[in-house]
């Protein structure tokens, strides 16, 4: 029995399928809708250049295209021109490296925010934990180290664990401190 063959999933197809209802691409058509025929769509937040930023406000004020009614019909209708341009001139091949590098920057950008983000998480508590036990705020420290225990349930490792260490610590601070009293 032949193996089928393997298949990036990762790669989306370049294809007409959003274009026009009828599917039938035309360099003068607008595409601004923000909906496939199913009703999805996906959200990009894009950084532009001031001057890339004030030809499209420009362009939109002026409303020589009535299909333009805000930057995001524009924007839409460009990326749907450049991608039909691609994938007719690029091969299969090149269309698919680009797009999975694409995929890796996205996603490895995104992971390393998580991983910013856990870290300030950790050093937010810490911080937290310190000024309340310098400023002597013992008994909502202690609620505060008890809430912040139980949410740690539903985080990952190892960073639940580095806050739980955290926590850990300024409660046998706590300890220590009544100890002394």
């Amino acid at each position: 029995m032949a193996k089928k063959p393997k298949t990036n999933s990762n790669v989306v197809p370049i294809v007409d399928y959003w274009t026009v209802d009828d599917g039938a691409y035309s360099v003068d058509n607008f595409y601004t809708k923000s909906k496939d025929m199913q009703g999805h769509s996906t959200v990009y937040h894009v950084r532009l250049p001031d001057y890339i930023a004030g030809e499209i406000g420009s362009m939109i004020e002026s409303r020589k295209i009535p299909d333009y009614r805000t930057a995001a019909d524009l924007i839409r209708d460009a990326i749907v021109h450049r991608l039909h341009y691609l994938s007719g001139r690029l091969s299969s091949t090149t269309l698919d490296n680009v797009v999975n590098r694409i995929t890796m920057e996205s996603k490895t950008a995104q992971y390393q925010e998580e991983l910013d983000a856990f870290r300030e998480l950790v050093n937010e508590i810490r911080d937290t934990c310190q000024k309340a036990f310098v400023e002597g705020d013992h008994d909502h420290l202690y609620e505060y180290i008890d809430q912040q225990a139980q949410l740690t349930d539903s985080l990952r490792e190892p960073f639940r664990s580095r806050i739980i260490s955290v926590l850990n610590e300024y409660a046998q601070r706590l300890a220590n401190q009544k100890q002394s009293d």
